[in-house]
C-alpha cells in the first residue's frame, strides 16, 4: 500500500489516519510541546496565586491585629469624658 506505486484511495488514507490517531493514544500522546509548556505554565502560575493569595491573608490578619492594639491604646489614653 504505501510502498507501492499505485496511488492512494480515500479508504486507505482514512486508514492511515485512524492508525496515527490510534498510535498516539495507545502511547499516551498528550499533545505538542507548545500544550505541555502552556500546562507547566498554568501549574506555575496556579501555585504563585496560592501563595499571593496566602500572603494577603497574612497581612490581613496583622493589620487587623495592629489596628485593635491602636484603639485599645487610643482607648486607654482619652480615659476622661469628650464633652467636660
Amino acid at each position: 500500500m504505501w510502498g507501492s506505486t499505485e496511488p492512494a484511495t480515500p479508504a486507505a488514507l482514512e486508514q492511515k489516519v485512524k492508525g496515527r490517531d490510534m498510535a498516539r493514544a495507545l502511547m499516551g500522546h498528550v499533545g505538542p510541546a507548545t500544550d505541555q509548556i502552556l500546562a507547566v505554565e498554568v501549574v506555575r502560575l496556579r501555585r504563585r496565586i496560592a501563595e499571593l493569595e496566602a500572603e494577603v491573608a497574612r497581612l490581613r490578619e496583622t493589620r487587623t491585629a495592629d489596628l485593635d492594639l491602636e484603639l485599645h491604646r487610643i482607648a486607654e489614653t482619652t480615659a476622661e469624658p469628650a464633652l467636660a
